[in-house]
C-alpha cells in the first residue's frame, strides 16, 4: 500500500536482546532430532531420528526428544495435531525448519519476500462449512516452559472457523514461549495467549480469522453466517492468572509481524475485562509491525496499563463482504465494557495510521471518570482518517486529560469524511499540545468542541493550523499557508510524503522539548529550533530517477 516516506525505526533499548535470548537457554545435553511428513512408520528399534532416517513427528515428539533439545522438520505436509503436554520432553524444545529452508528465504515484518518457501506445512483441520471446529493446531499446555516454534506455516482449517471454540490455532498456556518467521492463518483466534508475561511473537504472518465467508451454516442446530465473529489475529487473556510483568523485559513483546483480515481485531488483549477485575496485563510492546484491514479494530485495549506501540504502521483499504461494519479503531477502550479497567503509562509513537473508517484512537475520558493517564503520543502521522464517521469522531478521539498525557510532534492531516468529523479532543490536557501540524480534520474542526462530559481546557502551544478552527489555535500558532493546497508545505499531498519543504512555515518555529521527543519519526535528532509535525528538517525522501553524468 502507498504510505508516507519512512525507512526502518529505531529499536527499543533492550527489546531486541531480550526476544532473542527468551527461551533459549543453553543446555549442556541438548540432542537434535529430525521428523518427516513423508514418514509414517516409526524407524526400527533403537535408531534414532536422524537427518538420514527421519521419524514421524509424532513418534518423536512422544519418544524422543527431551528438555532443552531441537526438532528439525523436512518439508512437507504435516497433518499432526502436537500437543506440548510433558515438561520433561517439551520444556525449551525448539521445533523449526532445515536450516537449507531457513538460508533460503528473505523476510519483511514476517512475509516471505524472496525464495522458494518450503517450511513445513501444518495443514490443520479439514473441517466444511457445517461443521467447524475450535481445536488447535499447536498447543503449547501449562509447565511446559521454553518453547520455541520457528519457521513453519500452521493453517487452522480449511475453511475459517467461527467463534463458537476460540481456542487459538497456536494455543499458548506457558511461557516463555517463542514463534517466529511462521505463517498462520485460517482460524477463529489465530494465536491465542493465556498467560501474561514472557511470550515473543516476531516476524510473522498472521491473517484471515473467520473473515467474511460468503454463505451461512449450521452449527449445533443455529444458523450463523462467517463475518460476524469477533475473533483475532492474537488475543491475549490471561485466563491462568499467571504473575504479572513488572517490566518490559518481562512481558509480552509483538514484534515485526504482518498481521492483518481478522475476523475482529488484529490484536486484541483483554484479560482485565473478561478475566476478572482482580486479574491483568501489563507491560505489553507492539512494535514494528504492519497491521491492516481488521473487521472492527487493529488493536483493541480493554484495560492494559504500560504499553510501548511504536514504529507501526496501522491501515484500512478496501473493505468486502457483510462483516462488522465498526471499523477503524486503532486503540480503544471503552468503559461500557468494564467499568474497572485502566490504561496508563502508554507510549505511542513513530507510528502511521491511514484509511481508518472512524477514528485513530480513543481512550476512556467520556464518562468523565479517568480511565487513563500518562499517555505519551508523539511522532506519529495520522491522515486520511474518518471516512465514513457515523457519530462526532476525531482522530484522535479525547486525550486522557490529566497533567501528564502529551500529544507533541504528530503530523494530522484530512481526516474528514463527513460533517461529524474534527482533529483533536484535548480533554483538558490542551497544555501539553505542541509542535503538531493540524490539516483540514473536517468540520468539528482541528481542535474539536464536541467533547461531551469532558473539558477542552488547556492552551495548546506552538502548532500550525490549516482548516476549521472552532476550538481555538492556542499560543504561538502558525497559519501562514505555503501553497493553495498544501498550506503546510509538504513534499507532496500527492504521494502521502508528509515532510516538509524548505520554505514550509512550519519549519524552524517549534518550541524545545526535553527527550525522547527530540528524535523524530526516522530517528533523526532534531536541530533548534525545532520543526512542526513528525519528521524534522534534514530527512528527506530518497532520490529517485537519478543519472550518473561523466
Amino acid at each position: 500500500m502507498r504510505g508516507p516516506v519512512r525507512t526502518r525505526q529505531r529499536w527499543l533499548p533492550g527489546i531486541v536482546s531480550a526476544a532473542l535470548m527468551l527461551g533459549t537457554a543453553a543446555h549442556a545435553h541438548a540432542a537434535t532430532w529430525y521428523a518427516s511428513a513423508s514418514n509414517s512408520t516409526p524407524p526400527p528399534s533403537g535408531t534414532a531420528c536422524t537427518q538420514a532416517i527421519p521419524c514421524p513427528l509424532s513418534y518423536a515428539l512422544g519418544t524422543k526428544v527431551s528438555a532443552g533439545d531441537t526438532l528439525i522438520l523436512f518439508s512437507g505436509t504435516y497433518t499432526d495435531k502436537p500437543d506440548l503436554n510433558t515438561p520433561a520432553k517439551h520444556s525449551n524444545l525448539t521445533i523449526t525448519a532445515m536450516p537449507s529452508v531457513i538460508a533460503g528465504l528473505t523476510f519483511k515484518r514476517g512475509i516471505v519476500t524472496a525464495g522458494t518457501d518450503n517450511r513445513p506445512y501444518f495443514s490443520g483441520w479439514a473441517n466444511a462449512p457445517a461443521s467447524p471446529t475450535g481445536d488447535p493446531v499447536f498447543t503449547i499446555e501449562s509447565g511446559v516452559t521454553g518453547v520455541t516454534l520457528s519457521y513453519l506455516r500452521i493453517r487452522g482449517a480449511t475453511y475459517p472457523w467461527d467463534d463458537s471454540g476460540p481456542t487459538g490455532v497456536v494455543r499458548i498456556n506457558a511461557y516463555p514461549f517463542t514463534l517466529d518467521h511462521s505463517e498462520v492463518w485460517n482460524g477463529g483466534i489465530l494465536v491465542m495467549v493465556l498467560v501474561s508475561q514472557q511470550v515473543t511473537l516476531s516476524n510473522n504472518h498472521i491473517h484471515d480469522s473467520s473473515h467474511w465467508a460468503p454463505w451461512p451454516f449450521i452449527y449445533q442446530g443455529v444458523q450463523k453466517a462467517y463475518g460476524t465473529p469477533d475473533v483475532h489475529g492474537i488475543a491475549i487473556t490471561n485466563y491462568s492468572n499467571s504473575p504479572i510483568a513488572t517490566s518490559y523485559a518481562q512481558g509480552i513483546r509483538i514484534l515485526s509481524n504482518t498481521i492483518h483480515d481478522a475476523g475482529g481485531n488484529g490484536i486484541q488483549e483483554n484479560t482485565n475485562c473478561y478475566a476478572g477485575s482482580s486479574n491483568h496485563v501489563a507491560f505489553l510492546t507492539i512494535d514494528n509491525n504492519e497491521l491492516y484491514n481488521s473487521a472492527k479494530q487493529n488493536w483493541d485495549s480493554k484495560g492494559t496499563s504500560d504499553v510501548i506501540f511504536s514504529n507501526n504502521t496501522s491501515w484500512f483499504g478496501a473493505h468486502s463482504g457483510t462483516g462488522d461494519v465498526d471499523y477503524g479503531h486503532i486503540a480503544v477502550n471503552s468503559p461500557n465494557d468494564c467499568s474497572w479497567t485502566q490504561m496508563n503509562r502508554w507510549e505511542i509513537f513513530n507510528n502511521v495510521f491511514y484509511g481508518s473508517i472512524r477514528y485513530v484512537a480513543m481512550w476512556n475520558t467520556q464518562d468523565n471518570s479517568s480511565h487513563c493517564t500518562a499517555h505519551h503520543v508523539y511522532n506519529n502521522v495520522m491522515y486520511n482518517n474518518n471516512k465514513a464517521v457515523a457519530f462526532a469522531d476525531d482522530p484522535v478521539y479525547k486525550m486522557c486529560g490529566d497533567s501528564q498525557s502529551t500529544f507533541y510532534n504528530n503530523t494530522v492531516v484530512n481526516n474528514q469524511g463527513s460533517t461529524q468529523s474534527g482533529g483533536l479532543e484535548t480533554s483538558g490536557s490542551g497544555n501539553n499540545v505542541k509542535n503538531n501540524i493540524f490539516m483540514n480534520n473536517g468540520a468539528d474542526g482541528n481542535l474539536s468542541t464536541h467533547c461531551y462530559k469532558c473539558s477542552n481546557t488547556g492552551t495548546p502551544d506552538h502548532n500550525y493550523f490549516f482548516g476549521p478552527n472552532p476550538g481555538g489555535t492556542g499560543t504561538n500558532a502558525i497559519t501562514a499557508c505555503y501553497a493553495t493546497g498544501n498550506c503546510p508545505g509538504f513534499m507532496s499531498l500527492a504521494a502521502d510524503n508528509y515532510q516538509l519543504l524548505a520554505a514550509s512555515p512550519a519549519r524552524k518555529v517549534g518550541v524545545t522539548l526535553a527527550a525522547p521527543y527530540n528524535v523524530d519519526i526516522l530517528g533523526v535528532t532534531r536541530t533548534v529550533p525545532w520543526d512542526l509535525g513528525a519528521y524534522a528538517s534534514g530527512t528527506l525522501a530518497a532520490p529517485t530517477n537519478l543519472r550518473i553524468i561523466r
